[in-house]
């Protein structure tokens, strides 16, 4: 039988451990399925009138043994997320022209789902195998992980 939520239960929650950071995946390529896609409105915070959408995706990467031993964790499976940020046209449409949403493209391109005459949503990527490139970034002197490249798994 399914629980009915409560707000309530997290509000009201007590712990008694600190939360802890993560140890941060190695930089390099991973395999991972894109379990989960959804659009995001998004505004500058220096400047509020800069705006658009982006595209939150979500990817179970699948750790080899030696990732899971070197970041210590218990599980082979870690969900990421990388945002995509969208090109649009003046009515809002996704933009389609030459070099816009090259970033959308590599997903599209990874998954096989490219091609001219073939529709395309991006939910359409949902359960696709993929790889991912990490990097890290520094932020405030703690790397933070980054997805810099798609490829076809």
């Amino acid at each position: 039988m399914a629980q009915l939520f409560s707000a309530e239960t997290y509000i009201n929650a007590v712990m008694d451990q600190p939360l802890e950071r993560r140890i941060p995946l190695p930089p390099n390529d991973y395999v991972g399925i894109i379990q989960k896609v959804e659009a995001r409105q998004w505004s500058s915070k220096s400047d509020p009138s800069k705006s658009g959408v982006a595209l939150d995706i979500s990817i179970q990467l699948d750790l080899p043994f030696e990732v899971q031993q070197e970041c210590q964790m218990d599980k082979p499976l870690l969900t990421i997320r990388d945002s995509v940020m969208l090109d649009l046209t003046e009515n809002g449409a996704l933009a389609q022209g030459p070099g816009q949403n090259r970033r959308l493209r590599g997903y599209r391109e990874a998954t096989h789902k490219n091609q001219l005459g073939v529709p395309f949503s991006p939910k359409d990527l949902v359960g696709c195998l993929i790889k991912v490139r990490i990097v890290h970034d520094l932020y405030e002197d703690q790397p933070i992980e980054k997805i810099t490249a798609v490829t076809e798994a």
